[in-house]
């Protein structure tokens, strides 16, 4: 995974800050190889995060931390994530949840 946009969808009536923020989630979620929420709840904390760094391409590009991001994991390795963006944070979670469950049934 290098951070490249491989798939995206975007609902109608989606705001350009949601469609921003989904890319951006999936990025961090990708790098740090886990949940943004959890990078979140560490910043809100002040306390540390223990990540495995997926090194992301030379060149400059967005990243959010915020819930609504989810590292795709195999064998123990951040390959890919999905990030979502325009509902509740929660919500956003949950439907990366469901995406990658789809992927994995196919």
């Amino acid at each position: 995974g290098n951070g490249d946009l491989v798939y995206f969808e975007r609902m109608d009536g989606a705001s350009a800050r949601a469609v921003t923020s989904s890319q951006g989630k999936a990025r961090a979620a990708l790098l740090l190889g886990v949940p943004t929420k959890e990078a979140q709840d560490a910043i809100a904390a002040g306390k540390p995060l223990p990540v495995t760094i997926t090194s992301p391409p030379a060149g400059a590009w967005e990243i959010t931390i915020g819930q609504g991001g989810l590292p795709i994991i195999k064998n123990g390795k951040a390959v890919a994530a999905m990030g979502c963006g325009g509902s509740l944070p929660a919500n956003d979670e949950k439907f990366c949840q469901a995406g990658i469950n789809a992927m994995g049934s196919k």
